[in-house]
């Protein structure tokens, strides 16, 4: 999806700033369309595990546990702790190790280098591009999927204040009727350096490689155990 979207502005030629209009609006289209994806995995990640888990289904249909619209961090979290909660009652082990964290860290610094390295949308904002591979380089194994920790330190409020914000206001139009946009005093926080769009993608990536992980995990003790 991220390099359907990087290959689209790269069909334009060299331009100036006439340019980024359609960058912009490319951008938000590429981001919408990842968080949504990601939204629509967890619902069927959710509905996989009620097939299996009948207790839980009849409690999810009767409305007594709700993982929300799978869009801000507390609702992804339910979501982790309950596959996490799932896998457990097959394995004692924790299976997302220091080895396969930092496995996905590598994983997502290389595809984010290999799509963005020639691309029109680095060339356009090198110094956002700067700032937020710095940022990635930053992200170890203690930085997210530990114990019933999703996301951890600078990636909880960057995720939170920044990407659930902006998907807000781009899926509901809300700067066309409101004055929805960050403050000062936002903008003066230390994390928000980082905050631009290519932080969105990694790490909505990153957060699309741990459900990934963790349900084919899933999968494969329910195929071993039933």
């Amino acid at each position: 999806m991220l390099q359907e979207g990087i290959a689209a502005v790269d069909c334009m030629q060299d331009g100036g700033l006439e340019t980024f209009p359609i960058l912009e609006y490319t951008l938000q289209s590429i981001f919408l369309k990842m968080t949504g994806y990601g939204e629509q995995k967890l619902r069927f990640i959710i509905w996989e595990i009620a097939s299996y888990d009948l207790d839980f289904r009849y409690n999810l249909l009767k409305g007594e546990c709700s993982f929300g619209e799978f869009s801000n961090l507390s609702d992804k979290k339910n979501v982790y702790i309950k596959l996490r909660k799932e896998i457990s009652t097959f394995i004692n082990t924790d299976i997302l190790t220091v080895n396969v964290k930092n496995q996905i860290l590598q994983e997502i610094r290389e595809e984010m280098n290999l799509i963005f390295e020639h691309s029109a949308l680095k060339n356009a904002f090198p110094n956002k591009y700067e700032r937020f591979f710095a940022f990635l380089t930053t992200w170890n194994a203690d930085s997210f999927a530990k114990g019933n920790e999703l996301l951890r330190d600078n990636l909880v409020p960057i995720y939170s204040e920044y990407v659930y914000k902006l998907r807000n206001r781009c899926a509901h139009n809300t700067l066309s009727y409101q004055q929805d946009y960050l403050g000062f005093e936002d903008m003066q926080k230390p994390y928000m350096v980082y905050a631009n769009y290519f932080t969105c993608f990694a790490l909505l990536l990153l957060l699309d490689k741990i459900f990934v992980y963790l349900f084919k995990s899933f999968e494969r003790q329910v195929e071993l155990n039933v």
